[in-house]
């Protein structure tokens, strides 16, 4: 077994491990994983799926996560990723950051490469994209920010 394929593997046994897919008569619900998790050894292009990602550098762009998701103020970072890949590597759509902070200060931490969309969740799911709010562990206090770097305006947080 190849490291892709290794990877893959871990990435559909926390699939399993949550029974996400079991969930789809519920809400559809879509894996929430941590950004070493997601972007291991092996992630492709297309799972990236933006070219300004691409030429920051994924190992870049995972260091950057990794150092935003071990602030102090900070108590939750997860990738979401599609729950029903059979082949290849799971597609990556909003990241959410559980912060104390607001819209200014998290835009601030991703200077070198902004998100397309920054939405704040307080409740509820992400519309079209059936993530509960509830499954991100977040701090009292914290607000929870989804961003996306595939620019899509139709997108936006419902109760």
């Amino acid at each position: 077994m190849s490291l892709v394929e290794a990877n893959q593997q871990v990435l559909r046994e926390r699939i399993r491990q949550a029974d996400y897919v079991g969930q789809r008569d519920w809400a559809n619900c879509r894996p929430l994983v941590s950004p070493r998790e997601y972007f291991a050894l092996g992630v492709t292009n297309n799972a990236i799926g933006n070219s300004r990602i691409l030429q920051f550098g994924v190992l870049n762009f995972v260091t950057l996560l990794t150092e935003i998701g071990q602030r102090d103020d900070v108590s939750n970072l997860v990738v979401e990723m599609d729950d029903d890949f059979s082949e290849g590597w799971p597609t990556r759509d909003y990241i959410f950051v559980a912060t104390s902070r607001d819209a200014e200060t998290v835009s601030k931490w991703f200077a070198g490469i902004p998100p397309d969309t920054m939405l704040e969740c307080q409740g509820g799911f992400v519309r079209a994209r059936a993530i509960r709010i509830a499954d991100i562990a977040a701090a009292p206090n914290h607000r929870i920010w989804a961003l996306n770097w595939n620019l899509n305006l139709d997108d936006q947080c419902v109760e």
